[in-house]
């Protein structure tokens, strides 16, 4: 999965190839739609949202 992220330009966290596999979202709005597209395509994911700062648009906290 890594490598296909790679391949793709997605970036993740993720190095030492565990099953957890972190994908921030560019755009936290886009978590719902997200998560409805990998559940119809039979991928079962854990959401993880983080807190967004008004004022910067900096997450802070962990995922």
């Amino acid at each position: 999965m890594l490598d296909h992220l790679d391949r793709l330009g997605v970036a993740t966290l993720n190095t030492d190839r565990l099953p957890i596999v972190e994908v921030p979202l560019a755009d936290p709005a886009d978590l719902s739609g997200a998560a409805s597209f990998l559940w119809e395509e039979g991928i079962y994911v854990t959401l993880a949202p983080t807190r967004w700062c008004r004022a910067t648009g900096w997450a802070s906290g962990s995922r």
